[in-house]
């Protein structure tokens, strides 16, 4: 499990790593992008000044 970090409701992107690099070289491999409860409490509480996002790489 993976963070990405936005800044005002995803335009700009703070801090983003390829879903490649990530899989390690696998050549076979799934990507889910999820807003968890956490994330969404997180942008709510910030008025959406903070957007994180949770990236699941499953191989």
């Amino acid at each position: 499990m993976y963070r990405y970090h936005y800044l005002i409701y995803e335009l700009a992107p703070v801090s983003v790593t390829s879903p490649t690099e990530l899989a390690g070289g696998a050549s076979d491999y799934s990507v889910t992008v999820q807003h968890t409860f956490v994330d969404s409490l997180i942008n709510a509480i910030t008025f959406g000044i903070y957007y994180p996002t949770t990236t699941i790489v499953t191989k």
